[in-house]
């Protein structure tokens, strides 16, 4: 079974850990599928009622039965995540980073930082392109304060010097934009 917080002696591997669904997520999760069955057969009700269906109550057993499947289809996932026993990797290694079924080469990456949630240190990255370019990976218990001073160390010395564009760490805030270029933007155009 793949621990929290260790440093793999795979050759390039310099930190795996994991998330794992907690019992209550399971609860959640056939909260979520009782109340998709309510949904469902009030559907079942509205439609089936009466024999004259005016377009209102069709409207409403359509939204009605979209809800319900939607709650069945998170519902159902998250029970059968927690009965499993699944778990979210996550791999940082010289080739990037693994989290669940996806992989984020450093060539894709803008930074990776750690940050202080849930408690303990959460791995954040940042991604060069895309909709969605920061990303949480989280993991049980997160790093803690030593652990994360230690990947930091790992990655500034082997992979840093290959990836030049990448930030890691404090210097991983440069790269964001800075919010006092606006003004001289605003003070360039009233100038013309």
């Amino acid at each position: 079974m793949l621990m929290n917080f260790h440093e793999s002696r795979t050759p390039g591997v310099l930190f795996t850990g994991a998330w794992r669904h907690k019992p209550s997520h399971g609860a959640l999760g056939a909260l979520l599928c009782a109340g998709a069955f309510i949904l469902l057969g009030r559907t079942m009700l509205l439609f089936f009622q009466e024999e004259n269906i005016s377009m209102e109550k069709i409207q409403q057993a359509a939204a009605l039965g979209v809800a319900g499947f939607v709650f069945f289809y998170f519902g159902t996932t998250l029970l059968f995540s927690v009965v499993t026993g699944y778990a979210k990797r996550l791999v940082i290694s010289e080739d990037g980073v693994r989290y669940g079924g996806r992989f984020y080469s450093w060539s894709r990456l803008r930074w990776i930082d750690g940050r202080l949630s849930h408690g303990g240190h959460q791995i954040h990255i940042g991604l060069r392109s895309g909709l969605f370019r920061e990303k949480q990976l989280k993991i049980d218990d997160g790093l803690s304060q030593e652990q994360w001073e230690r990947l930091l160390a790992n990655l500034k010395e082997r992979v840093l010097p290959n990836h030049p564009h990448l930030r890691a760490g404090d210097d991983a805030h440069s790269v964001k934009p800075v919010p006092e270029a606006a003004p001289e933007a605003a003070e360039a155009i009233q100038s013309t």
